[in-house]
């Protein structure tokens, strides 16, 4: 047998080397991804609050927060909303509650003495009242309480701004003398949301009672947002459609090779179905510049290099394994950008 020429040697070592830097790669890429992954949840679950805000034109942005799943059915319920019904009727959806927005706005009330009244209908059977020697006695009757009805205006009483609410009137020529006049109201809650780039969710809030055929903005008093922090989970069936680019070296021959390819991602993992942190089992096909060859891949995994990047959300990177008509095999690293 012969042996090896010193030509051929580096060949070998070059594929070894190859192979445990796509190795290493690997390994780091998963070391990462779970000390990002941890410091991440911790962070948004223990520490950010986006606080209640008052904007322009009486707008208010809710506090906003992540909470598990318990802690925003336990909000939800202590809320007085039976959130057990809403499951049942979400479970036919196939859907599932990500964010409560509570809005809380107060009427102050008031107790007053001593209130002057406006003239009202005047009394249709008035006569002056007449003294025993024939003359009118105005002091009877000093304040007009038998010449018309009196009326008294309410109010709801909120911080800086009163809504009407209608008023009462007493009729003192009268059996019965009280009469009772509500207004119709018009109650308007606007939920304006908006979402980041992490999903989270965010309300911007504005209540308008409408009274009179007049519109009154209504100051918040408080408007809390829990939504259910995501978490990372299996998706079996998430085809997904990824253009990329390989670089390594064939087994036989043992030549480098660079191949742009086009694949079909079958399954993923992550906290966001369209953005996971990894895409798995991806299957295509590409061709090879160097050997001149179509050839069909298979990338086992792949990790989303791309969520830490401020420019590519859907960057992914991994290993990969081609394998051209003619039998020879390359064993590839590249990257991948969602479609």
């Amino acid at each position: 047998m012969p042996e090896p020429t010193p030509q051929s040697m580096p060949k070998y070592l070059q594929i070894i080397i190859i192979i445990g830097a796509l190795l290493l790669v690997t390994a780091t890429a998963l070391i990462t991804y779970k000390i990002v992954e941890i410091s991440e949840r911790q962070k948004r679950i223990e520490d950010e609050v986006t606080k209640q805000k008052e904007l322009a034109d009486n707008i208010w942005r809710s506090q906003t927060e992540f909470a598990t799943r318990k802690d925003l059915e336990s909000f939800i319920q202590g809320n007085g909303v039976n959130v057990g019904v809403i499951k049942q009727d979400l479970d036919r959806l196939q859907a599932e509650i990500a964010a409560a927005n509570i809005i809380i706005f107060k009427s102050l009330g008031s107790f007053r003495t001593d209130l002057p009244s406006i003239p009202g209908a005047p009394n249709p059977n008035y006569t002056p009242p007449v003294c025993k020697d024939g003359t009118v006695c105005p002091d009877i009757d000093k304040y007009k309480y038998f010449s018309r009805q009196d009326i008294h205006p309410l109010f709801e009483n909120f911080d800086k701004i009163q809504v009407p609410l209608g008023n009462v009137g007493f009729s003192a020529w009268k059996e019965n003398p009280w009469s009772e006049y509500l207004l119709p109201r018009e109650y308007k809650v606007a939920n304006i949301v908006a979402t980041d780039e992490n999903e989270r969710i965010y309300f911007y809030n504005k209540i308008i009672i409408k009274a009179d055929n007049k519109e009154y903005e209504i100051p918040i008093y408080q408007a809390n947002v829990k939504q259910q922090y995501p978490e990372a989970k299996w998706s079996f069936w998430n085809p997904r459609l990824f253009l990329g680019a390989d670089g390594g070296v064939g087994v036989n021959p043992v030549q480098g090779e660079f191949i742009p390819s086009l694949s079909l991602g079958i399954m993923s993992y992550g906290k966001f179905k369209t953005n996971p942190d990894f895409s798995v089992l991806q299957i295509g096909a590409g061709y090879g510049v160097v050997s001149q060859m179509f050839k069909f891949s298979f990338t086992p995994f792949a990790y989303n290099v791309g969520q830490h990047l401020p420019f590519m959300k859907n960057m992914y990177l991994g290993p990969s394994v081609h394998v051209s008509t003619d039998g020879n095999v390359n064993i590839m690293a590249g990257l991948r950008v969602g479609l």
